[in-house]
């Protein structure tokens, strides 16, 4: 981590970047970069979206500057900004619930947005706007480039790039359209995955696309062996909703019981499929084996890590993941194949 902050200061990768994503600065003071984006911790929620906030308090010390808008849609519950820096600013935008509010809700919230980067950029000039996700941060950020002529970057996250899998029919395709002038129209899309890479490239060949895995913190989240060596433990992190296929590692769980009856498995989240999921395990006899534990905070989940044997993630969009945690992590995530070991990355 240290290595990439020191690289990511210095002149030559400044130069790099406003050549590559058309930044035309006169002088050399900080790069003032917009983080336009969904996911972000909040008051009562330190996980959401920590993968955004850390990298931008290692790029602060290196000299850039962020200014961070995190939004929301008006039917959502109301959050509140940590007082941890980099500080957002939480803006509700009106957004219709479900597929057609998905393909509409970057026009939406440009409409929200647009004097309040206005106002910001008047008094200190943004340099690039960095939208997560093309719905709707990405095409919000389209049309605030094209109004103020400030480039932009969208970074991608998952293998659903289009939005057009989790939105069937008529309104997955408006998405995937919108997703895909956002994509062209890009200085650079930034994808977590060579497989998330391919995915935006099979709709957006033009696109100018790097790959820049997410990372983690590799004292906080460190293996300490498993909570009961006679009692396995699997962990499954993330969101209940259907795309991540918890009801797969539900059955893979009931397969197994025979010959491994001590495995129990613990799901970390929360989300709509959660009442779904419980009626399948009792169906499956596999209740006493399955603990759900909601949504933990950031501490609270590294120990759940520490003390697991194995991590599984599955996802609809991509292949079943396992991570074996002590001594050597093997991850499948977004279908991306890497080994991590001791807080290196190897093929």
């Amino acid at each position: 981590m240290g290595r990439c902050v020191r690289a990511i200061g210095t002149a030559e990768w400044r130069e790099s970047v406003n050549q590559e994503i058309g930044i035309r600065r006169p002088d050399e003071s900080p790069l003032h970069v917009l983080t336009l984006t969904p996911f972000y911790p909040s008051q009562g929620d330190d996980v959401d979206g920590c993968f955004v906030a850390e990298p931008l308090t290692a790029l602060a010390q290196s000299g850039v500057f962020n200014s961070v808008v995190a939004v929301q849609p008006i039917y959502r519950r109301r959050r509140v900004a940590r007082p941890t820096p980099p500080i957002a600013q939480w803006i509700r935008y009106l957004c219709v619930p479900g597929g057609w509010g998905l393909s509409t809700s970057g026009a939406f919230l440009f409409s929200k947005i647009i004097g309040v980067v206005r106002q910001l950029h008047a008094s200190r000039p943004i340099d690039v706007i960095h939208a997560h996700a093309p719905l709707p941060c990405g095409h919000a950020a389209m049309l605030l480039s094209r109004e103020l002529g400030i480039p932009y970057t969208v970074s991608v996250h998952g293998l659903d790039a289009y939005s057009n899998v989790q939105v069937p029919g008529r309104a997955g395709e408006w998405c995937r359209r919108v997703s895909q002038a956002v994509f062209r129209s890009a200085g650079r899309v930034i994808c977590v995955s060579e497989h998330v890479r391919d995915q935006v490239l099979t709709g957006a060949g033009a696109a100018r696309v790097s790959v820049v895995y997410n990372g983690t913190d590799p004292e906080l989240f460190a293996p300490i062996g498993a909570e009961d060596p006679e009692r396995q433990i699997i962990l499954s992190v993330g969101n209940l909703i259907p795309s991540k296929g918890h009801a797969t590692l539900l059955r893979a769980l009931d397969a197994m019981k025979s010959k491994h009856p001590d495995v129990v498995c613990k799901i970390v989240g929360s989300g709509p499929e959660e009442s779904n999921l419980r009626v399948l395990a009792q169906e499956l006899k596999i209740d006493r084996r399955l603990h759900f534990l909601g949504r933990l905070g950031r501490q609270e989940l590294a120990a759940a890590y520490q003390r697991c044997e194995s991590w599984i993630g599955s996802r609809s969009l991509g292949q079943g993941t396992w991570w074996r945690y002590p001594p050597r992590v093997v991850r499948h995530h977004q279908c991306l194949p890497r080994i991590h070991v001791q807080g290196r990355v190897c093929l």
